[in-house]
């Protein structure tokens, strides 16, 4: 039985399908995925936001001078994870919900993005 609602042959756009999902299950108010220099790569919710999530999400884990200078601009819980895609840095930013690590994460966003 399939899963997904929606599903898309672009890379771009099932990476935002997933982070949809996501955040559907997770009950986040907003996802960023960024790369290693927080560069957005996909995101769900309002693009600025998107792109503040993913710009500070690689200085987020490593800098408490960064958290709490941005705490409270950020509407919410904000939490930044390390993600590895099949050897790739990337962060997974998100605002809001579930306070677990999505580890499913790294493995769906590898198979959707690096996929042949």
């Amino acid at each position: 039985m399939e899963r997904r609602r929606e599903r898309s042959a672009q890379r771009a756009m099932a990476a935002q399908l997933y982070l949809k999902a996501l955040a559907g299950r997770r009950d986040y108010q907003a996802v960023a995925l960024a790369d290693q220099d927080g560069l957005l790569l996909a995101n769900i919710g309002e693009l600025e936001r998107g792109e503040a999530l993913a710009a500070i999400a690689p200085l987020w884990r490593e800098n408490e001078g960064v958290r709490a200078r941005f705490e409270g601009q950020l509407r919410g819980d904000y939490r930044a994870w390390s993600l590895d895609l099949d050897g790739t840095p990337c962060f997974l930013a998100t605002v809001g919900g579930d306070a677990e690590p999505p580890t499913e994460a790294s493995v769906a966003l590898a198979r959707i993005l690096l996929a042949a």
